[in-house]
């Protein structure tokens, strides 16, 4: 066992604190460019999926536009991001986490 750090896809912070989400990963999903999504914050990532019929109960509906994503300001605030950083897209079963930049991942597993 060793630990592996993750490393997510690197986006900018554009104006307005905005990130533009891979259309690669959207299609993973099922997102469009200009689609309804559903964000929920947990232990300070976001998490971006899909927005379906009633999948929006515990979470905020949010939509893209052009593939462009806002960030929260009250997330934005919290992790010291600015225009111009990067944050990381990975690709979860809970959706697409967005990470701050000063936050490490670590996932346990089997390597030879």
């Amino acid at each position: 066992m060793k630990n592996v750090k993750i490393i997510g896809l690197p986006v900018l912070i554009t104006d307005r604190h905005r990130i533009v989400l891979d259309k690669n990963i959207r299609t993973l999903y099922g997102m469009k460019s200009d689609d309804t999504v559903v964000m929920k914050m947990i232990h300070g990532i976001i998490f971006v999926s899909p927005c379906k019929e009633g999948s929006s109960a515990d979470g905020e509906e949010k939509m893209l536009s052009a593939g462009r994503f806002n960030l929260p300001q009250s997330w934005v605030k919290e992790n010291r991001v600015k225009i111009g950083d990067f944050i990381y897209l990975i690709a979860t079963d809970a959706g697409i986490a967005l990470c701050a930049e000063n936050m490490e991942l670590s996932c346990v597993a089997e390597m030879e």
